[in-house]
């Protein structure tokens, strides 16, 4: 119902307007390979050899990451300070995150979604700031035998509330 100073007009029909959430992710980096480590030895993604990992938001809506992976240790099991990751801004896109709600220190990475927390919260969807970086770090165990490792880390996404 409108007034324009003279008095109201008649009352509107009713409109409904549905807005959906779409939560849509890329993995800009999807693929890291240390190379051999001896044991005790560590790598890590800070200094971009190996690359992180890179996520974009390209839904319309802030969403939340959640971080697992299966072991990659025959000796020590997810969780242990063997197999950590942490969440960075990706260069030109700093606060495309909310640091506070963030894993942005070492955190050991979980064994499966069920005990994994939010490791990047309220992730931005705008072009110019919709990206995170998740860097990881390995150290080999004492008694680890030589061999490849392989580990499968998995991104939940949700949408932010």
């Amino acid at each position: 119902r409108a007034n324009d100073s003279d008095g109201y007009g008649s009352w509107a029909s009713v409109r409904r307007l549905n807005l959906t959430a779409v939560v849509s992710m890329t993995m800009l980096t999807n693929f890291i390979q240390f190379g051999a480590i001896s044991l005790l030895q560590s790598n890590d993604t800070t200094d971009d050899s190996p690359p992180p990992f890179k996520i974009q938001n390209d839904g319309n809506s802030f969403v939340n990451v959640n971080v697992s992976a299966t072991d990659i240790w025959q000796t020590v099991r997810n969780p242990s300070q063997y197999y950590r990751f942490k969440i960075d801004n990706v260069t030109g896109e700093e606060k495309a995150f909310n640091a506070s709600k963030s894993l942005v220190a070492w955190t050991n990475v979980f064994n499966s979604t069920s005990n994994s927390t939010i490791a990047i919260g309220d992730l931005n969807f705008t072009g110019a700031s919709d990206s995170a970086e998740i860097d990881v770090l390995v150290q080999v165990p004492s008694a680890e035998p030589p061999g490849n490792r392989t580990s499968i880390m998995t991104f939940m996404t949700a949408l932010a509330e």
